[in-house]
This record gives C-alpha cells, structure tokens and sequence, in this order.
C-alpha cells in the first residue's frame, strides 16, 4: 500500500497518491478508493468500500441484523420477537 504514495516533505502526517496526485492523511482510506474491498450487505446487496460503513448500514437499515456474526439479534431491548402480537383480551 505504501507503493503508491509518497510521504511529503516537511509534513508528518501528508502523503500524495501516486495514482492521482491527491494528497491525504489516511492512506488506507484512500487506498480504498483505487482498489475498493468490497463489503456487501448480505440482506440488501449494498456494497461499501469500508467494512465501518458497513456496519453503520446494517445498525440503521437493518437494526437486528449484526454483520459481524452475520446473524440476527432477536432479543432487542424494548422489543421481544417471541411474544404473541395478537391481544386475547376482550374486556372492551
């Protein structure tokens, strides 16, 4: 990765890409841009270049779903999946 950046003189924390002359902080980030990993949400096939805005997606867009067990959370709080939605009271 560090192939394709040089560091510039003078400044600690500035690199200029290679690729396409943009000077940056976070190289991998940047990185990312050329050669894109893709993480793709398995319910929706939305696809991220960062595994972050991946869970960022999954947290607000599918909010029981963790896509690092890449199971679904059932127990939420406030909020319990197993309980009958239906009411049987008939008291009104």
């Amino acid at each position: 990765m560090r192939l394709t950046f040089d560091k510039l003189p003078g400044y600690p924390n500035l690199h200029r890409c290679k690729l396409c002359g943009k000077v940056v902080t976070h190289i991998r980030n940047h990185y990312h841009v050329h050669f894109p990993g893709r993480f793709e949400c398995p319910l929706c096939r939305a696809t991220y270049t960062r595994s972050d805005n991946l869970r960022t997606h999954c947290r607000f867009k599918h909010p029981l779903f963790n896509p690092d067990t890449r199971k679904f959370d059932l127990k939420t709080e406030g909020l319990d999946l197993n309980s009958s939605v239906i009411s049987t009271d008939k008291s009104s």
